[in-house]
């Protein structure tokens, strides 16, 4: 889901035919290519590691912002959609609140959601929720302002706008879903990050429960028990037989048991987060 409201999910002909800089954004590196239409640039696609043990979105930023100065005009003038580590765009599903209906009361009560899972410095974030039917649930996701402002001014300073923002979980969702269920639909899905790893529930091709946990270099077995751990909270997960895995960690995929799945990405040659950028046109 897009932090930029006026963007979203939805995409007009007309839009589609504008070109745009798709960007992502991990912890320890950022990734670009230009896009025009549906048609993607990738003999000029950019992917370059960042030394960040603290991972803190300014160090990649800020490489990245030197990359683009370096880069010469080509990338001059065109809007930027931008995909950030799960890390700095957390996701959660919220509890449905008639409180939604009004959005002074809609903006206390999601900071509330965040604020209970991050602490008093989601007081600050930019949070958006998504349009879920009346009574259910909703998938909500948060920025820092600050770094939200910054990559305004990146913008800015590259000439254009950002055409939109969003995490890598929701990214994973949107993108890579398609490539997962053309073997079948799934009802889970796993995305593995340097130092994380994000766990959902599908229900009706949207996400609906979400766990995150920090995670080692031998992701697959913090993978295993953290399943584990959940489906001891959640009887449901006993019954699901296929947890699709998208690796966009610096590590190889292991070969994984059931119910792990690693899904293979087009052009994965292009590194991992590039690939699932990529991996659906229509996005």
């Amino acid at each position: 889901m897009s932090l930029i409201k006026q963007w979203g999910q939805r995409w007009s002909n007309k839009l589609l035919a504008r070109r745009s800089l798709c960007i992502g954004l991990g912890v320890d590196h950022f990734c670009l290519a230009l896009r025009h239409g549906r048609q993607w640039q990738l003999a000029d696609a950019i992917q370059m590691p960042v030394d960040n043990p603290d991972q803190q979105w300014q160090v990649v930023l800020g490489a990245l912002s030197s990359c683009l100065q370096q880069a010469g005009p080509q990338y001059q003038g065109v809007p930027l959609r931008i995909t950030l580590a799960s890390r700095w765009c957390p996701m959660q599903s919220v509890p449905w609140s008639d409180a939604l209906f009004n959005p002074k009361q809609a903006t206390q009560f999601l900071q509330n959601q965040f604020v209970a899972l991050f602490g008093e410095a989601a007081r600050d974030w930019v949070i958006q929720a998504d349009d879920a039917p009346y009574g259910q649930p909703r998938m909500a996701c948060a920025i820092e302002r600050d770094l939200l402002t910054a990559l305004h001014s990146l913008a800015e300073q590259s000439g254009s706008h950002l055409q939109s923002v969003e995490s890598s979980l929701s990214l994973a969702w949107r993108n890579g879903m398609a490539q997962a269920n053309s073997k079948g639909r799934c009802q889970a899905m796993a995305l593995v990050e340097p130092g994380r790893i994000s766990l959902a529930l599908l229900h009706n091709n949207r996400l609906q429960a979400l766990l995150a946990h920090a995670c080692g270099s031998a992701w697959e077995r913090d993978l295993a028990a953290h399943w584990m751990r959940w489906g001891l909270r959640q009887n449901e997960l006993q019954q699901i037989s296929r947890v699709v895995v998208f690796n966009l960690s610096s590590q190889t995929a292991p070969t994984l048991s059931a119910p792990f799945e690693v899904i293979a990405l087009p052009n994965s040659a292009l590194g991992p987060r590039l690939a699932l950028l990529h991996c659906d046109g229509g996005a």
